[in-house]
């Protein structure tokens, strides 16, 4: 069973079926979005593959993958019922402010393109909302060293390595592309995606992706839930207008968290007892 390191797993998962394993990989990649020709390599490289969104086992099936939607771990660990206030006391926050979340990432080249941005946009914000907490949350302690210039004129609140309680707690937040777009769907916090590559990666990912959207949210729901910036559209001023969107318009609130909690049913499957009895099914055979 290999988890999740597609690059690591390839070579040693085919070597394995060679000497006379059963391979089941764990979390699809991603060739629903891009490089779909990953998942014809996969049908002659395992023989069950465990997927994590709904929509994949019909994509990858089409090209001779046996993959069965088992439910993701996040959905099972986070509540159905997100308890708000509960996280602001445990994050030491006041329950009658808003409060906005910047998520830069966790990868150091997202921190460093990312962070100026979501900070220059989180001080417009603060300008405009009287009351706006902003808290801010890092992957590892040496990410907050790196931004300890560009924090020091944001009165926010530096959180590590605890996106579940500051997503809970926050009214909106701006995030990087990524699981924490997920996170937050099933946390019922709107967010405002921001993300920028290299000008020479963008252009060759772009070339390779096969979907116009890059939220899961918005995959998953298959419309303009949350709004992406991205490339030359993420500018603290396109930032900041759209969050300020999501604290003025109580509708749209509404409208996505009653969608968050559709997909959290939807993706609350035990997902590890789910993958346990796929993987079992397969060993008696199934």
């Amino acid at each position: 069973i290999g988890i999740y390191v597609r690059d690591f797993n390839r070579g040693l998962e085919r070597r394995l079926r060679q000497a006379g394993l059963r391979i089941v990989p764990y979390v699809c990649p991603q060739a629903w979005a891009w490089r779909p020709g990953r998942a014809a390599r996969l049908a002659t490289a395992c023989d069950r593959l465990l997927a994590l969104l709904p929509f994949e086992p019909e994509f990858f099936a089409r090209y001779g993958v046996d993959a069965r939607f088992v439910g993701h771990p996040l959905a099972d660990l986070l509540p159905l019922e997100p308890d708000r206030d509960a996280a602001r006391a445990a994050l030491g926050l006041a329950c009658d402010r808003p409060v906005l979340a910047l998520m830069p990432g966790s990868r150091g080249q997202e921190v460093e393109r990312l962070s100026a941005p979501f900070v220059a946009a989180g001080e417009a914000l603060m300008r405009q909302n009287n009351g706006l907490q902003v808290i801010v949350c890092l992957a590892t302690e040496r990410h907050r060293e790196r931004l300890q210039a560009q924090l020091a004129g944001l009165p926010a609140e530096v959180f590590i390595a605890r996106s579940h309680d500051v997503l809970t707690a926050a009214d909106v937040a701006i995030a990087a592309s990524g699981t924490v777009t997920l996170e937050a769907l099933l946390c019922g916090t709107p967010i405002v995606v921001g993300y920028r590559l290299g000008a020479l990666s963008y252009h060759i990912i772009k070339r390779m992706m096969t979907i116009g959207e890059i939220a899961l949210p918005n995959i998953l729901s298959q419309r303009a839930l949350v709004p992406e910036l991205i490339q030359s559209d993420l500018t603290p001023l396109r930032l900041a207008d759209a969050v300020q969107e999501w604290l003025d318009n109580r509708a749209a609130v509404q409208d996505y968290y009653q969608t968050s909690r559709h997909w959290h049913q939807q993706l609350r499957c035990n997902a590890a007892q789910q993958a346990a009895d796929a993987v079992l099914e397969l060993c008696a055979g199934a």
